[in-house]
C-alpha cells in the first residue's frame, strides 16, 4: 500500500514538475525574443551618425553657417550618450536573456553586450534620461554577473523578477525614453534634408540670366537655360530619391524599435503583477501576444 501511494505520489510530482515547465514557456520565449530588442541598436547606430550625415549636406553659402555650427555641436553631443546608450541596451538584454534561460532556456546565448557592461550610466537630458534611470541602473548593474549562475531551477524567475523588476522598469522607460527621441531626431533629420533639397530645387528653377533687367537674350538662349535647369532639376531629384528613401527607412525602422520596447515594457509589467501566478493560463496568453508582437516587429525591421 505505501509503495503504491509512494509511486502515484512521485509520478504527481513529476506531472507537476513537466506542468510547471510547460507553463514557463511563455515566459521563456517573451524572454528570448525580449533580449534581441528589436533592432534598438541599429537605430541607436543610425541616430548616432545623424549629424555626420546632415554635415555633408548643408547647402553652400553663409546664410547656413549656423547650420554648421550647430551640427558640429551636435555631433560632440550624441558621441557622449552613445556609451550610455548602449549600457543601457546591454542590461536590459541581459537581464530578459537570463530570465529566459531561468525559464528554462539554457542553450540560448546571451547578447554579447551582456558581459561588457560596465561602469556608470550617464545622465542624457537630451534624449530624457534623468538622473532616476540612472540610479536604477546603478543598483542592477553590479548584478549582471550573477544571473547566470542562479539559472538552475523556474523558481528563481519569481525571485529575480521580484528583486531586480522595480529598478528594471525604470531602465525599460528608460529606454522607451530615448527610442522615441531617437524616432524625433531621425525625423527632424529627415525634415532638414528635405527642406534643403527644396531651398536647392528652387534655386535650379530659377534661371537667374533670366532676371536681370533689360537683359536681352535670345529665344534660343532662352530655351537653352530652361532645358538647362530643367536638366539640373531632374538630377537633383534623381540624386535625392535614395537619400530620402533611405531616411523614410530609418524613420519606420526606429518607429519599429519603439514599438519592440513597448511590448518589452507591457510584458515586463505583466511579469512583475502576476508574479505569483507565472504559470498561469492567463499570463501565458498575454505573453505569447507579446512576443508575436515582437516577431511582427522583428519581421518589420528585415523588411526594410
Amino acid at each position: 500500500m505505501l509503495d503504491r501511494a509512494w509511486r502515484l505520489g512521485a509520478a504527481l510530482l513529476l506531472a507537476a514538475l513537466a506542468s510547471g515547465c510547460a507553463n514557463l514557456e511563455a515566459v521563456r520565449d517573451f524572454g528570448k525574443r525580449s533580449a534581441q530588442l528589436a533592432g534598438y541598436t541599429e537605430v541607436t547606430e543610425r541616430y548616432l551618425g545623424g549629424p555626420e550625415r546632415l554635415q555633408g549636406q548643408v547647402p553652400a553659402g553663409p546664410e547656413f553657417e549656423r547650420d554648421r555650427q550647430w551640427l558640429a555641436s551636435q555631433a560632440q553631443a550624441v558621441q557622449a550618450e552613445k556609451d550610455s546608450l548602449l549600457k543601457l541596451h546591454g542590461v536590459v538584454s541581459g537581464y530578459m536573456a537570463a530570465l529566459a534561460q531561468l525559464a528554462g532556456e539554457h542553450g540560448f546565448e546571451i547578447a554579447p553586450q551582456f558581459d561588457k557592461v560596465t561602469g556608470a550610466l550617464a545622465e542624457a537630458p537630451h534624449l530624457g534620461l534623468e538622473r532616476r534611470h540612472v540610479q536604477a541602473f546603478g543598483t542592477i548593474a553590479s548584478k549582471v554577473g550573477s544571473w547566470l549562475l542562479a539559472a538552475r531551477q523556474a523558481r528563481d524567475v519569481k525571485a529575480m523578477v521580484q528583486e531586480h523588476g522595480e529598478a528594471m522598469d525604470t531602465l525599460l522607460e528608460a529606454m522607451a525614453i530615448a527610442t522615441a527621441g531617437m524616432c524625433s531626431e531621425l525625423d527632424n533629420e529627415r525634415g532638414r534634408m528635405a527642406s534643403w533639397h527644396d531651398v536647392q530645387r528652387v534655386a535650379f528653377l530659377r534661371p537667374v540670366a533670366l532676371e536681370r533687367p533689360g537683359s536681352a537674350i535670345s529665344p534660343e538662349d532662352r530655351q537653352t537655360l530652361l532645358n538647362r535647369n530643367a536638366a539640373l532639376l531632374a538630377w537633383g531629384e534623381r540624386a535625392y530619391a535614395p537619400v530620402r528613401a533611405e531616411q523614410d527607412k530609418a524613420v519606420a525602422s526606429a518607429q519599429a524599435a519603439l514599438r519592440g520596447v513597448q511590448a518589452v515594457r507591457r510584458g515586463h509589467d505583466e511579469l512583475r503583477r502576476e508574479v505569483d501566478h507565472l504559470g498561469s493560463a492567463e499570463l501565458a496568453a498575454r505573453l505569447k501576444a507579446l512576443t508575436a508582437d515582437l516577431d511582427a516587429v522583428r519581421g518589420k525591421l528585415k523588411d526594410l
